[in-house]
């Protein structure tokens, strides 16, 4: 059977050819990787859990202190902190970016929350080595798992009791404050989150990326469901800064208030509790708690507070 003239001139101007295959990750896409992760040091206290195999915390971003890299969410920092303690690693510094030691494989790394599978940071992601030199096996640790753990740690009644506050009561409030307080803006945003890819704080489109980032924050840590009276007459509002926050503003506001004016005896409680115990999990989420919001959200209402809690100076002593 003839091919009709019309069909040849269309092959014959689209021959077939074989390409090579694509690799896998060029070098520029491995340098962007290396450029978010930033190694732990290894300690004579290291452990020989953390030099066969590769721990990979998954952040929202990083601060600096005193050339000292830190997680910036309290989650994030407490965890970071809780990992460092059990596997005796050294937090990673900015003077050492780039530089790894033999054995440096355990690193933060910073993602976009949306690369978590529920949508929230922090993630683990562990490389458990085979003893037959065969591929390593990947594990991804969700962030409710990784908080969860930390808690079958834990045997002592008040022990628990003085977690579970730290885990609803705490984070809840500094929840509510990225939410609410009127000076969480775009550029305090920016320094909690990976928001790189983000246009300029100026151009139009910011508030859109940013209010997409805030309807996912009721959902982390189970918010939005024990607090589901804020949002049963939830909407869509366009705020003065555009940005778009789903829920009653007026009743998160007013939840807001209603927190912050029960936290400075909750975090005496909570410090003079802690200041006792020989718990290191609590020492740590303690820790980072608090040194997340002075270092970022100092101007918040909820950073007027914290400066003048009993246990901040204790707190950076930690690190």
């Amino acid at each position: 059977m003839e091919v009709p003239q019309a069909l040849r001139q269309v092959f014959d101007s689209f021959p077939l050819k074989t390409y090579p295959s694509i690799t896998a990750s060029t070098s520029s896409q491995l340098e962007v990787l290396e450029a978010r992760k930033f190694y732990f040091t290894s300690s004579s206290k290291t452990t020989s859990l953390a030099k066969s195999s590769s721990i990979i915390l998954g952040i929202n971003n990083v601060v600096e202190y005193r050339d000292i890299i830190l997680p910036s969410d309290p989650v994030s920092l407490s965890q970071c902190l809780i990992i460092c303690h059990k596997n005796g690693l050294k937090l990673p510094l900015a003077t050492r970016k780039g530089i790894t030691d033999e054995n440096a494989s355990n690193c933060l790394m910073t993602l976009s929350h949306q690369a978590a599978p529920d949508s929230q940071l922090p993630i683990l992601i562990e490389d458990n080595k085979k003893n037959d030199g065969g591929e390593p096996i990947r594990s991804l640790i969700p962030s409710y798992s990784i908080v969860n753990s930390n808690k079958k740690d834990l045997s002592d009644s008040s022990d628990i009791l003085i977690n579970d506050m730290m885990d609803t009561k705490l984070i809840d409030l500094w929840l509510t404050c990225l939410m609410v307080d009127p000076n969480v803006n775009p550029p305090v945003l920016s320094k909690i989150f990976t928001l790189e890819s983000f246009p300029s704080v100026t151009s139009s489109l910011s508030g859109l990326y940013i209010s997409a980032l805030l309807q996912d924050i009721p959902r982390w840590r189970s918010y939005e469901i024990r607090h589901s009276n804020l949002f049963r007459n939830s909407k869509l509002k366009d705020t003065i800064t555009s940005v778009v926050r789903k829920s009653d503003n007026s009743a998160l506001q007013a939840f807001y208030i209603h927190q912050l004016s029960e936290v400075r005896d909750l975090l005496e409680l909570i410090s003079d509790y802690v200041l006792e115990s020989d718990c290191m999990i609590l020492k740590m989420k303690l820790t980072g708690f608090l040194l997340s919001v002075d270092l970022i959200l100092y101007d918040t209402e909820l950073g007027k507070i914290i400066k003048q809690c009993s246990y901040l100076e204790k707190a950076y002593s930690n690190i």
